[in-house]
């Protein structure tokens, strides 16, 4: 039975592969340049300034969708520094995926790239390539999917229950709150517990308002990066243009904030390396032998991206008591999303009043709610807010060799981005 699988999965693979490579040599693939693609593109910026009319970088998915209302299911265009051409058929995205081979190469912003480079800066797994990305992702694959973490999530509602008795206080004397601020918090406190386990749990009050002073500048930088994805980096720091003096600073001050934060916790991680009980991923990367410098890019990566998908939405909401406190109830809501996601979920519960009752009521059918594994409420109330408001409402990757998109001829390296909203119709 097992080979018969294993004989099924390799046909599939070839059909796949003949799929996506089989219309290559077909001379009736029409060319590159005739995708579609929007007319007034200029010299050097494209299309950037019709970007920024439209709002920024901040609105690139709106503005994407917009496009391909016009444009159709693929086109190609070039904003600020970069060509792309744009997917949103599910059949294409998925052949670009399959191109991938075993070690896709990554598509990552320039600033960064410039800034590694200026600086001579190390990042972690997102920043690699090749063997060295497979052989730190397959250990991490290791640690990561082959133990539950989910008692050890569990421990994470207390500083829930804190950041929401804060929340609720202020709210009943008529103060905003600001969560955007708030949930990149939260998701370094995750994180970091996540990191290391009950280190940081014995030493949070230690620990806690310095990660809050991490969270601002990391909140900062991804702002910053946000505007020079549009914006070439190169040109922003000849010119010495003030995003890219702030991007830098901002950096710089996180790696120096990260780096202190790690090395006391080592501290404490290694005086427990005996210790049987001792937990955290970082405790599990330590047995694999990895070497302090990249087992500290590995780290570092982990906090940086904590809530690097955070976006400017103009989300500010004041929520009435009763809403807060059925929000409330669901603590470990938390412990599944990161902060962007968790933005959203908490605008959706605002506005569904239903559901927030819905839900509230489930919680308190199942009890503690310590010893229970999420409802299937609760996991659907993710799911469907993740449908709606995408993580990442982009997914891109270069292509490795010339393909068939659409019946259009593309040829390698050019890159190519799937839009992921799936509210349309």
């Amino acid at each position: 039975m097992f080979r018969v699988k294993v004989v099924v999965v390799k046909y599939a693979k070839v059909m796949m592969h003949w799929h996506c490579h089989g219309y290559a040599t077909n001379a009736n693939l029409k060319p590159f340049h005739e995708i579609p693609s929007p007319k007034g593109a200029l010299p050097f910026v494209g299309t950037l300034f019709s970007l920024m009319a439209a709002g920024g970088a901040e609105n690139l998915h709106e503005y994407i969708n917009e496009r391909h209302k016009q444009l159709g299911a693929v086109f190609r265009e070039r904003l600020g520094p970069v060509t792309s051409i744009f997917l949103n058929d599910a059949d294409e995205i998925r052949k670009v995926f399959s191109l991938e081979g075993r070690y896709p190469k990554h598509v990552l912003p320039e600033c960064w790239l410039l800034y590694n480079k200026t600086y001579n800066y190390q990042r972690g797994l997102y920043f690699m390539d090749g063997t060295e990305w497979f052989k730190y992702r397959k250990i991490l694959n290791d640690v990561l999917l082959k133990r539950d973490y989910y008692a050890e999530a569990k421990k994470n509602a207390i500083f829930v229950e804190q950041a929401f008795e804060i929340w609720y206080e202020n709210s009943k004397r008529g103060q905003i709150i600001d969560l955007e601020n708030e949930l990149y918090n939260l998701s370094l406190i995750f994180i970091m517990s996540f990191a290391f386990g009950s280190c940081f749990h014995e030493n949070a009050d230690v620990f806690l308002p310095r990660i809050r002073q991490l969270s601002a500048v990391v909140r900062e930088i991804f702002l910053h990066s946000v505007k020079l994805s549009v914006i070439p980096a190169t040109l922003a720091m000849s010119l010495n243009l003030k995003i890219w003096s702030d991007f830098s600073q901002a950096v710089g001050q996180s790696v120096r904030y990260t780096t202190d934060l790690l090395n006391e916790l080592i501290s404490y991680k290694k005086k427990k390396e005996e210790d049987e009980d001792a937990d955290g991923v970082v405790f599990h990367l330590m047995k694999r032998k990895i070497d302090a410098n990249t087992l500290q890019r590995i780290v570092v990566d982990l906090i940086m991206a904590a809530g690097d998908t955070v976006r400017k939405d103009g989300l500010y909401r004041s929520y009435d008591d009763r809403g807060i406190c059925r929000i409330r109830a669901s603590s470990l809501l938390f412990s599944f999303q990161n902060a962007y996601a968790s933005l959203w979920i908490f605008y959706l519960l605002a506005r569904h009043k239903d559901v927030q009752s819905e839900l509230y009521a489930d919680i308190q059918q199942r009890g503690d709610t310590e010893t229970a594994r999420p409802s299937p409420m609760i996991r659907n109330v993710i799911k469907e807010s993740m449908r709606l408001y995408p993580v990442a409402p982009f997914i891109a990757r270069y292509l490795p060799e010339e393909t068939c998109v659409c019946s259009y001829r593309v040829p390698a390296n050019v890159r190519a981005a799937g839009l992921a909203l799936n509210r349309r119709g």
